[in-house]
């Protein structure tokens, strides 16, 4: 449920990103559970489909800071004693130029959903 409420804070703060699927969370009856669904019934909680090709053309593809020119880096993390993958801003070297735009998820998409909700925080997108 962590991807559907990230989707959800996106969606609030960008409503003009728009998808073509929905997932719907439903929340009266059974047991919560989360279903693709176009419609948006009074007994469900929905939030657009974000997929990570989708964020990725919307985030900008570098940033300027005052370390420098950074562009939008999606880097695996196995190997590095945990697993998941992190975004980030990343210089020529590989170090992010902006500490504050940098996530870590055990998916790819989360990460990138924590990124770009944060940018979208912060009127960067």
């Amino acid at each position: 449920m962590k991807t559907f409420e990230l989707c959800k804070k996106l969606h609030e703060l960008k409503p003009d990103w728009q998808t073509f699927g929905s997932y719907i969370i439903k929340f009266k009856g059974d047991e919560p559970r989360i279903e693709r669904d176009n419609i948006r019934r009074t007994c469900h909680d929905w939030a657009p489909e974000y997929t990570l090709e989708y964020l990725l053309d919307k985030l900008p593809d570098a940033i300027e800071s005052k370390l420098g020119l950074g562009a939008l880096t999606l880097s695996s993390r196995r190997g590095q004693h945990r697993d998941g993958w992190m975004v980030f801003y990343g210089d020529d070297e590989g170090c992010s130029v902006d500490a504050s735009l940098v996530f870590a998820a055990e998916a790819p998409l989360d990460a990138a959903l924590k990124l770009a909700i944060i940018m979208a925080e912060k009127g960067l997108v």
